[in-house]
């Protein structure tokens, strides 16, 4: 019986210690809070919500990709694992229409991003980040060169893009 409960001693404390070791802050994102996306209002010059299915000039989503650049390489933004592998989703806030678009994040500092709306219209994407303990937010965001986005405003702010 005595070594029956060294035994089960000995394996709780193999437990509890790969539990403390799976904790430890050098673990990968070792619990960094990411709010990493930007919303976006997609109008047409006449102020018709493009994005809306009931729109008469709707854009075409299934046109759309995001594309990121890491290093010199600019690459598109696709992982099947993710709940949106094309890195943005559309979805109807109110009457209105947004589309979510889940940025580049590769260091604290800068990424560039790329909106591909269809094969002649790009928009660029530039994101400066900031880190606040363990919570990383967008600082800045600038779209085609154009400051859209800084910390002060609030993080809920939807950009608006005439297209």
């Amino acid at each position: 019986m005595l070594y029956n409960l060294k035994k089960i001693f000995k394996l709780n404390f193999i437990a509890a210690s790969l539990i403390f070791i799976g904790c430890s802050k050098e673990h990968i994102n070792g619990g960094v809070d990411l709010n990493l996306h930007v919303d976006f209002s997609i109008k047409g010059e006449d102020g018709v919500d493009k994005l809306s299915p009931q729109s008469t000039n709707t854009l075409n989503t299934d046109k759309i990709k995001i594309f990121n650049k890491i290093g010199e390489e600019v690459k598109l933004a696709y992982d099947a694992t993710k709940s949106y592998p094309k890195f943005y989703h559309i979805f109807q806030d109110g009457p209105s229409y947004r589309m979510r678009v889940f940025l580049n994040y590769i260091s604290d500092e800068r990424s560039i991003s790329y909106i591909q709306w269809n094969e002649n219209n790009i928009d660029t994407l530039e994101v400066e980040y900031s880190r606040l303990n363990n919570i990383l937010n967008v600082k800045s965001l600038w779209l085609n060169g154009d400051l859209k986005f800084q910390s002060n405003n609030s993080i809920n702010d939807v950009i608006e893009i005439i297209k």
